[in-house]
């Protein structure tokens, strides 16, 4: 009978079509569609980071590109961080930036970027005048004194209770700390000055310029809400702070006011403090 014919296999080195049905390439870039933005990376820095290189073992979609629905604003500073390594590595210094980078590392298992880009919080300006109002401060000599003086007792446990807030302080300000002269609610009797609320209070320098200083929502302001203070204890949610000025307009510290959760002030609170 007749010979039946036979395909003959395909060379060596063509791709069999099984390869054009979307069997995942291990050479060239890979292509990476986070949240709507899209990047362009080597094989070898996707691998570095636990949780992306879990997608080579999966298939890209039909366009190419493998989808991470995550935040992907500073998923670059993601893969710089993976292809240079943490030496290389410059963090933003926005702070909102750097807490949203904080969050996409540790999403990552990149406990090293997380790191990084944490414990940033470099407090209030020193103001133009520092040696003279530490001066003016040292020579008042109202610094670490006896505690629980009566009459400065009195003002924080009244503004305590007018303004119904769990925490109440009149705060002095060295270089290094702020010391608590009277203190409602609160143990420590002094913390770091780059954490300080009341340091803030000394902006602007212009002295007919003090004023009180209120957040309402110390985790949202962008001025607090990376605050050691703000993060961990005594976990400031709200705070209003009215600076201590002498009479040659030295600003020393301030009496505050200070809730654990966010919360507004009304005229007449804002009076009495």
């Amino acid at each position: 009978g007749a010979r039946r014919a036979h395909a003959a296999p395909p060379p060596a080195d063509m791709p069999c079509s099984e390869c054009f049905g979307g069997k995942v390439s291990h050479t060239g870039p890979i292509k990476l569609n986070v949240g709507g933005q899209t990047f362009t990376t080597s094989r070898q820095t996707v691998q570095k980071c636990p949780k992306l290189n879990e997608l080579l073992a999966q298939k890209p979609g039909a366009d190419g590109f493998y989808f991470i629905d995550r935040d992907g604003r500073y998923f670059a500073e993601i893969l710089t961080f993976c292809r240079d390594g943490p030496d290389l590595f410059v963090p933003p210094t926005d702070e909102t930036a750097r807490r949203i980078l904080k969050h996409e590392a540790a999403f990552f298992g990149l406990l090293d970027l997380a790191d990084a880009v944490k414990d940033t919080y470099t407090g209030a300006k020193i103001p133009a005048n520092e040696a003279k109002r530490l001066a003016t401060l040292d020579g008042l000599n109202i610094l670490h004194t006896n505690e629980h003086e009566h009459h400065y007792d009195s003002i924080t446990q009244l503004v305590a209770a007018v303004l119904d807030v769990p925490i109440c302080l009149v705060s002095l300000v060295h270089t290094d700390h702020q010391w608590f002269k009277s203190r409602v609610g609160l143990e420590a009797n002094q913390t770091s000055r780059n954490s300080s609320f009341c340091a803030m209070t000394f902006m602007p320098e212009d002295p007919k310029a003090a004023q009180m200083l209120v957040i309402e929502d110390a985790k949202s302001d962008g001025r607090t809400a990376s605050n050691p203070l703000v993060l961990g204890e005594p976990h400031i949610g709200f705070y209003a702070g009215c600076p201590i000025v002498t009479a040659d307009g030295s600003r020393l510290g301030a009496l505050c006011a200070i809730d654990h959760v966010p919360r507004s002030i009304s005229s007449a609170q804002a009076q009495v403090l």
